[in-house]
């Protein structure tokens, strides 16, 4: 029988723990949404990222000193725990994922490590890489730091780089040696009572953990999926929605789906498309008189956008970010005067604090007044535009967007 067991000589990886994490990171990053259960996959995220960090920077006393009491130390328990909870990890992504990974033997030997660690005291039996299908238990005896005790040069002969060496107490529960109680070579010649010795190091266990990870995410990458093709809109209701403007009917299609950035918070609908249906809308009931040029830019310009923007929805190479924007402001940039502050008004005021609700379906009117006044001192003072302090926030922002165009098309007259 043989009572030697030592890790296999692992190959120095060719991804630094850097890379690897980045691998790591790329990977999570991958995951579909709408296939992630995402409490359940962030738990596996923490643990990976966690163990990779743990046992990346493994030093040669991971297992703590030497014990004769029999009982691991703190940092024995924490190893363990550390590789079970990577393990258990690895098991569960691969269960989910639909992938097939095959431990190494390394790996088995570090996972019954880990069993006699945390067991020990219990009834242990029937280890992967400890050949005891004749025992029935098996218990940790002793983890012994080579470095610490004077037979650590003729234990190392067994395994020269080892930082431990594990021994592991073997017995079978042979009650017909009752019947042989002079027979002093009994035990001996049946082999009841085994002791064998695990020599290990931590190069050898960070080198394996470290390309089970690598192997499970090359698995990952290169399961074969479907890809996802981007949802479209239903071409017959193209006419109604941009040569009409029918911006409800747009947001209707949008609110069901990832694309189009229709956002859904707090019991609140938000989407861009509502602010330029405020500004069509209050274009419309204040200044939609017969004739009324400007009114009638105002129609065309967001024609021309919403139809840009159903265009590029229905193109499956066009990803969301770069689908054409809704935001009243990029909209009508061409349109708006050049002020002191003007990013910070309109990149950010405005839609926080000033007006936070004008993209959405809601009539609230919040506002934060200071900022609303400065908005509108800073308008009269840079540029030629008059807005009315007795219209509501909203109104304002609309007000506002419809006399630019007007100035701009008096200008170029």
């Amino acid at each position: 029988m043989n009572d030697t067991i030592s890790l296999e000589k692992v190959e120095t990886l060719n991804i630094s723990p850097k890379e690897l994490k980045g691998k790591l990171d790329r990977f999570i990053a991958s995951r579909n949404t709408r296939s992630v259960d995402i409490n359940t996959e962030n738990s596996y995220n923490f643990i990976l990222r966690g163990a990779l960090d743990y046992f990346a920077t493994l030093d040669s006393d991971f297992l703590g000193a030497s014990n004769d009491s029999g009982i691991p130390e703190m940092k024995s328990d924490h190893f363990a725990n550390t590789f079970y909870r990577l393990s258990n990890t690895l098991n569960s992504y691969c269960q989910k994922l639909n992938i097939s990974r095959k431990n190494s033997k390394n790996w088995d030997i570090l996972s019954d490590i880990r069993t006699l660690i945390v067991h020990s005291g219990g009834a242990v039996k029937q280890l992967t890489v400890i050949d005891d299908l004749n025992f029935k238990d098996d218990q940790l005896e002793r983890i012994i730091k080579l470095d610490s005790t004077p037979l650590s040069e003729i234990l190392k002969l067994n395994s020269p780089n080892a930082d431990y060496m594990i021994t592991i107490q073997l017995d079978k529960h042979d009650r017909t040696r009752n019947s042989h109680i002079n027979d002093a070579d009994y035990d001996w010649n049946k082999e009841n009572f085994v002791t064998k010795a695990i020599f290990i190091n931590s190069e050898n266990i960070k080198n394996t953990v470290l390309s089970e990870i690598n192997k499970f995410l090359d698995l990952a990458n290169n399961q074969a999926t479907v890809e996802e093709k981007p949802e479209k809109l239903p071409s017959k209701a193209k006419p109604i929605v941009v040569d009409n403007l029918d911006l409800d009917k747009l947001a209707g299609m949008l609110n069901n789906k990832i694309r189009g950035d229709y956002m859904i918070e707090n019991g609140q609908n938000h989407w861009d498309g509502f602010g330029l249906k405020r500004l069509l809308d209050y274009a419309h009931h204040k200044y939609g008189k017969p004739q009324n040029n400007t009114v009638s830019i105002v129609e065309e310009v967001i024609n021309a956008q919403i139809n840009k923007f159903w265009e590029a929805y229905q193109n499956e190479t066009i990803s969301d970010n770069c689908l054409p924007s809704l935001n009243v402001f990029k909209v009508f940039a061409k349109y708006l005067p050049d002020y002191d502050r003007k990013c910070y008004f309109e990149g950010e005021k405005i839609y926080n604090d000033i007006a936070p609700d004008f993209n959405s379906d809601t009539n609230k009117q919040e506002t934060d007044v200071d900022y609303l006044i400065k908005f509108i001192c800073v308008i009269h003072e840079q540029t030629e535009i008059r807005l009315n302090l007795e219209n509501t926030p909203n109104g304002i922002i609309c007000d506002y967007i419809y006399q630019c165009v007007r100035q701009h098309c008096l200008r170029n007259q």
